[in-house]
């Protein structure tokens, strides 16, 4: 089997890989952490792994951990997943691959595994991340904007009178106190840039497009925008299970 590992800004997920089927997921928060107690839960799995297959956006030290568990724990050098312009029938649309983050590549690539047509693929964590791609596999271009709790705690700190961002759950459009007008409008303004971005998908390929989101806040954003959409928490899992398979 092989173990994939998504290490993101905030969390560390991970899951074992046979036949193409993710088996064991989990997940660790590292934001906060010192990182060698973040990564213990995966030092401490029991599951032998034939390869260890990491895509890391959380930086040189998370990435130099995960490199060093994959050594003592598993004996087997980190393979750290890496963009490339054109592979696996996806063309992105950046020149220099280096400058797109590799957790969007993958989930563009494990959209494209399960889905077929024009997609637009958004990860909400703590920024959200909005990506499309044509039928043909031709990467559009994408956004990045803040996550919904990255949004609410850049207003709270640039602000003199609010305090309360509430929780952020089931927002209404219209609310009646301080903290839900903070969760609410950063909530449906990340709503509101997801139906606009696919509205723009469909006007490009003459047709609506799926929508498939991931990350923390993605059932919440998925709640609020009137587009179908589906939800797929392992989605850059799924990516370096494509990955994995094809180099």
């Amino acid at each position: 089997m092989n173990l994939l590992i998504d290490a993101g800004n905030t969390r560390i997920k991970w899951a074992f890989e046979r036949d193409g089927a993710l088996e064991q997921s989990a997940h660790s928060v590292h934001r906060g952490r010192a990182i060698e107690e973040a990564v213990q839960p995966i030092a401490a799995l029991g599951t032998p792994a034939e390869r260890v297959i990491v895509s890391n956006v959380g930086g040189a030290a998370l990435g130099e951990a995960l490199r060093k568990v994959a050594e003592e724990r598993f004996g087997a050098p980190a393979e750290f997943a890496v963009v490339r312009r054109e592979a696996f029938g996806l063309r992105i649309a950046y020149a220099d691959p280096k400058r797109l983050g590799v957790d969007r590549w993958l989930a563009m690539l494990g959209a494209r595994a399960s889905n077929e047509g024009a997609l637009l693929i958004v990860g909400v964590g703590t920024a959200m991340t909005i990506d499309g791609v044509g039928a043909d596999g031709t990467h559009l271009g994408g956004l990045i904007v803040p996550g919904l709790e990255t949004m609410k705690a850049s207003l709270l700190a640039g602000t003199a009178g609010i305090r309360d961002a509430g929780d952020g759950r089931a927002p209404e459009i219209f609310a009646s106190d301080t903290g839900s007008a903070v969760s609410g409008g950063a909530a449906h303004a990340l709503a509101a840039l997801v139906e606009r971005a696919a509205a723009e998908l469909a006007r490009r390929s003459g047709a609506p497009g799926r929508l498939v989101l991931t990350g923390g806040d993605a059932e919440l954003i998925r709640s609020l925008v009137s587009v179908d959409g589906i939800v797929d928490p392992d989605l850059v899992l799924h990516g370096l299970v494509v990955y994995a398979r094809n180099r």
